[in-house]
């Protein structure tokens, strides 16, 4: 007989609280822009830091405490992918992020899936690899970079001791594009956005086609 797959661990609990921020981080995006209410900004705010802080735990105590387990191995990355992809989905009925680049990142996690299955039929062990981390760190910075400026434009926070008036910038924007409605969906907010998804996307890009070529050198060298 197998052995039972265990699911009632510390790290496994931690992953699975993952999970369960996701319907809240996208409902506290979603109202914190469409309404413009800072305390829910502020929900997704911590939301999204409390992701990347059970991204870490839940590894680090597995290898503190060696319950590293099959389940483990497959919900870690899993609740990855769907965090940040269902953030990312979000952000996209926002207007702060493009159709493609929103295509190209979950394109990257889903090749990357099916390249775990390929190397495992092909008895090929592929290992997590540097660009996965960063591109982890890059997509991290992107959301949470991106709700802490609403979070400071909608607080009316003075950070210009940062080198820049973010309002003034926004404003700026806005006037070009003759909107002001929704000052997180306007013109000037969505374009700092962009930028910051835009520089996700590409890390993201990168990432995938790393570990495409990784796995294409080593099945040749079989």
């Amino acid at each position: 007989m197998s052995p039972p797959l265990q699911f009632y661990t510390l790290p496994n609990l931690i992953t699975a609280c993952r999970i369960v921020l996701i319907p809240v981080t996208v409902y506290a995006v979603y109202i914190g822009v469409e309404q413009q209410q800072l305390n829910w900004l502020i929900v997704a705010l911590v939301c999204l830091i409390l992701g990347e802080v059970t991204d870490f735990a839940d590894g680090f105590f597995a290898r503190r405490t060696g319950a590293v387990s099959n389940v483990g191995k497959l919900l870690d990355p899993m609740s990855d992918s769907l965090f940040r992809m269902c953030v990312f989905l979000s952000f996209l009925t926002m207007g702060w992020i493009d159709l493609w680049m929103t295509c190209l990142i979950f394109a990257r996690d889903i090749t990357v899936a099916y390249l775990r299955v390929f190397a495992a039929l092909q008895q090929m062990v592929l290992a997590a690899r540097q660009s996965g981390k960063i591109k982890a760190i890059a997509q991290a910075v992107c959301q949470i970079g991106i709700v802490l400026l609403a979070c400071i434009h909608l607080s009316g926070l003075d950070v210009a001791w940062l080198g820049f008036d973010l309002s003034k910038v926004i404003q700026v924007e806005n006037a070009k594009d003759g909107l002001s409605n929704n000052v997180l969906r306007s013109g000037g907010f969505s374009e700092l956005a962009w930028w910051f998804s835009l520089m996700a996307t590409l890390i993201t890009t990168w990432s995938g086609i790393d570990y495409t070529v990784s796995v294409v050198r080593t099945a040749n060298e079989k």
